[in-house]
């Protein structure tokens, strides 16, 4: 049997052949009976398409590249996956770089463009080193785009609008009472995370609420880190009675420090995280936890890249996507269902 072509396809389905490629690509101009019949009969007939000829033809590869810092992996798996459902839903392939430090980001951009991928999607934090890197490749007019925050932004972008997210944590502890707030765990000279911190601040400030030095615990977001800190804490003379942590390993290592200690969550110590990672929901108590719509994020990263790739020099463009927090039992209140927006 001869190898199924988009001809042979055309000539079966009685359509075009243009027809046909731009419904294997689920292109919005042809209608959905006919993308579903023809995709129908290009899986009955096992028709593969001809990616070298097609990059060939297009210049193009149908592969993006995925940046992200090592320390940021564990808590991004539902980045990666989301990502990767996104690209395949779009006809591209991922290749996906983990950099085990901040000095080898420069390093993986070269090297995922030496693979020649279409665009980059870069998540994490950068130092001047690294920004002078992205304005290199936005000089060359390399598409790419950035997953967090990014102030000033200069290039498209896209993140959760943790602000509101932290500070809506911060609200929920006053109406249950608390007014005692810590933070963990605050990373210095991290400018993704800077938005979080602040919301944090902003929460404690519209209530009156003093923000204490002495209640801001500094360091990575690890679980680690999170039991350290909140045994610190602990020895405290005049301790808080909750904490605000900036993603949920930090929540789980403070349960754990918690444990350890004696004391129970939330009846000695509030805990809200932030993530929703699935780990939390599975915690003793269950973690409460500032949640972000990674199914969204990913269509918006796919939605800004595809758009930079097919006009290199349109007008930046950055994309802000609101929270919600997600009532579980570590922070004292009854669980709910429903997510109290952000």
């Amino acid at each position: 049997m001869n190898k199924p072509t988009l001809k042979s396809i055309a000539r079966m389905a009685d359509v075009s052949v243009t027809t046909v490629s731009r419904a294997l690509r689920n292109m919005p101009d042809i209608g959905p009976e006919t993308t579903r019949r023809i995709q129908e009969l290009s899986r009955r007939v096992d028709y593969q398409p001809n990616e070298l000829a097609r990059s060939l033809l297009c210049k193009r590869t149908r592969t993006i590249g995925l940046l992200i810092p090592e320390n940021l992996l564990a808590v991004q798996e539902r980045l990666v996956a989301g990502i990767e459902t996104a690209a395949r839903e779009r006809g591209y392939a991922l290749l996906l770089a983990v950099s085990p430090s901040l000095e080898e980001t420069n390093e993986n951009i070269r090297m995922l463009q030496g693979k020649s991928v279409d665009g980059l999607i870069i998540s994490g934090t950068y130092r001047q080193q690294h920004l002078e890197a992205l304005w290199r490749m936005r000089e060359r007019k390399f598409p790419f785009v950035l997953y967090g925050h990014h102030d000033p932004v200069e290039y498209d972008c896209v993140h959760s609008d943790m602000t509101a997210g932290m500070e809506a944590a911060v609200e929920h502890f006053c109406r249950l009472g608390h007014s005692r707030i810590a933070y963990l765990c605050f990373p210095k000279h991290n400018r993704q995370l800077e938005p979080r911190f602040r919301g944090y601040e902003r929460g404690l400030l519209r209530h009156g609420l003093e923000v204490r030095d002495d209640w801001i615990a500094y360091g990575l977001g690890t679980l680690e880190n999170g039991r350290n800190l909140m045994k610190a804490l602990w020895q405290l003379k005049e301790r808080p009675t909750a904490a605000v942590c900036h993603n949920d390993f930090v929540a789980l290592g403070a349960l754990r420090a918690l444990h350890e200690l004696g004391a129970r969550a939330p009846a000695d110590m509030a805990l809200i995280g932030a993530a929703n990672i699935p780990e939390g929901a599975y915690a003793v108590p269950a973690l409460t936890t500032v949640d972000q719509d990674y199914q969204q994020i990913c269509a918006q990263l796919m939605t800004l890249l595809l758009k930079r790739i097919e006009a290199p020099g349109r007008p930046v463009e950055k994309v802000i996507l609101p929270t919600s927090l997600v009532v579980r039992e570590s922070c004292g209140a009854p669980s709910r269902a429903d997510k109290i927006k952000g």
